[in-house]
């Protein structure tokens, strides 16, 4: 379920040039998840059931707003005061059950929530220092794939077209086809680039397989050992969404560094 109103339509997290992926999402939604949770609360039975699920989307949805934001010092008051009611949303769930929250989603976002309870501007200096190891670990990968001259990426999902438009805006690697093992896809295009089916890929030994799919790496490079493949020219690709693929570097940021 998703809340949406009227004059919030444009929001759909589904389009992905909607206003989702600009920096007022943050502010849609936390109004989403105030909305969602008077819900849940009011229902016993999906109180017990859906609570636990809603607030790790809740956090997992915060922290993928965070990423289109600028600094603190940067941000208006409307954002502001977005970012302090999903502080105290998250803050003040924790102290009204630790119980529940210590044995269900503490564990996955215990550094998060940790900084949160310290306050936002606490937050803010943690995120910026995580996002920049994360951002320098995710150029050495790319570096690494920049290197490997014909590619094949296996997963049409996000993170393979994220990866797909990160590359063509890159514009250093020769992007032979897609795949993956949805059989609905093979023959279809995406972005240009045709689906063949697995068991049909071209097999040359310059080429590289970009897995797209983390989940189900170890499966997939197995499936593609299997078609004579080798295993050094398996890579799995990092994680690259369609909106980061394509606003990831600015215009005059060039790879390697």
């Amino acid at each position: 379920a998703m809340y949406i109103d009227e004059y919030l339509y444009c929001y759909r997290r589904d389009n992905q040039a909607s206003s989702a992926h600009q920096v007022k999402a943050i502010l849609f939604g936390i109004n989403e998840v105030e909305y969602m949770s008077d819900i849940i609360k009011k229902d016993e039975n999906l109180y017990k059931h859906f609570w636990g699920t809603f607030y790790k989307k809740s956090m997992s949805f915060f922290l993928n707003f965070y990423k289109r934001l600028p600094v603190l010092s940067e941000c208006n008051s409307e954002i502001y005061d977005a970012l302090i009611r999903w502080c105290n949303f998250f803050v003040g769930e924790m102290e009204r059950d630790e119980l529940f929250w210590s044995n269900n989603v503490f564990a996955h976002f215990g550094v998060e929530m940790s900084f949160l309870q310290e306050g936002i501007e606490a937050f803010d200096c943690y995120y910026r220092r995580m996002f920049s190891e994360e951002n320098k670990n995710l150029r050495k990968t790319i570096n690494k794939i920049l290197e490997r001259r014909k590619i094949v990426i296996f997963g049409c999902g996000n993170n393979g077209l994220g990866i797909l438009s990160l590359l063509l805006r890159l514009n250093k690697n020769e992007i032979v086809c897609l795949s993956d093992n949805n059989p609905e896809l093979w023959g279809e295009k995406r972005m240009g680039f045709l689906v063949m089916e697995p068991g049909q890929l071209p097999k040359e030994r310059d080429l590289t397989y970009l897995i797209a799919n983390s989940g189900c790496f170890d499966e997939i490079r197995a499936q593609l050992l299997s078609y004579g493949i080798q295993p050094e020219q398996i890579m799995l690709a990092p994680f690259v969404s369609r909106d980061m693929g394509t606003g990831l570097m600015e215009d005059n940021d060039v790879l390697p560094r």
